[in-house]
C-alpha cells in the first residue's frame, strides 16, 4: 500500500523503524478487520515485525491481540534457521 511505501522516507535509524512499524501496524490491523468475518486463522510472521525493533514487536503484540479479540486463532511463525 502507498501509506507503507512512503513510511519512513527521509528518516533514519529509530525514527524510520518507528514510522515503518506504524505503517505495518495499520496495514495489519486493516487486514484483521477485513478478514475476521471470513477467515478463522491468521499466521503472523515474527521476523516481519521484529526487523523493525521494539516498535515492530509492539505492533506485533497489538495485531495479535486484535486478531484474538476478533475471534481468530493466531499461529506464530517464529522459527529460525531453516
Amino acid at each position: 500500500p502507498a501509506f507503507y511505501r512512503s513510511a519512513g522516507q527521509g528518516l533514519l535509524g529509530a525514527e524510520r523503524r518507528t514510522a515503518e512499524a506504524a505503517a505495518v501496524r495499520e496495514w495489519s490491523l486493516r487486514a484483521v478487520d477485513g478478514l475476521a468475518t471470513c477467515v478463522p486463522v491468521v499466521k503472523v510472521q515474527h521476523a516481519f515485525y521484529e526487523r523493525l525493533g521494539a516498535p515492530g514487536v509492539a505492533a506485533l503484540e497489538e495485531v495479535t491481540a486484535a486478531a484474538k479479540d476478533a475471534g481468530m486463532l493466531v499461529i506464530a511463525d517464529a522459527k529460525r534457521g531453516d
